[in-house]
């Protein structure tokens, strides 16, 4: 299990990854949806955060994923749903 700071990096990780290699191409081919992303890598497209959430907790039980909308990114936000643990 990770520590509160591992998490916190983890879920920062994932961030800089998602608006550096993800995000460009999802604006252009799914803007306003959400994906599920573990270990820097979108592992689906989802139509909300709420399915994103729920599929993530479904597939990932040791909770190491976050959820982010898809949507210009002006501010680091780290996701409604960061959820690595």
């Amino acid at each position: 299990m990770l520590t509160r700071e591992e998490s916190a990096e983890q879920a920062f990780s994932n961030y800089r990854i998602f608006c550096d290699k993800h995000l460009p191409k999802l604006l252009v081919t799914d803007p306003g949806k959400s994906v599920l992303l573990r270990d820097g890598r979108v592992i689906a497209v989802y139509e909300s955060l709420d399915s994103a959430y729920d599929d993530g907790m479904n597939q990932f039980p040791d909770e190491r994923f976050s959820v982010q909308e898809v949507q210009d990114q002006t501010a680091a936000d780290l996701g409604w749903y960061s959820h690595v643990v």
